[in-house]
């Protein structure tokens, strides 16, 4: 059982997904799913979750091909 809650949908049944390449440089990391509303999303640190979207990368200001928004 994780102990991640989905940051929109508030549903407990997430999963973990693999790690894309950057995500390896952030401390701690870690990438989830919810399996209700399909959100991806990721931890970083413990407690500071960000959500993963295509597009841009404003947390960065790196186009990544993903899009980092702190929750």
């Amino acid at each position: 059982m994780q102990d991640q809650q989905c940051p929109y949908c508030k549903n407990d049944e997430v999963n973990r997904i693999p790690l894309e390449l950057w995500m390896n440089f952030l401390p701690g990391c870690k990438r989830y799913v919810c399996s209700n509303c399909k959100s991806e999303f990721a931890v970083i640190l413990g407690d500071i979750v960000i959500s993963l979207a295509e597009g841009y990368s404003e947390l960065t200001n790196i186009n990544l091909g993903r899009e980092v928004k702190v929750i």
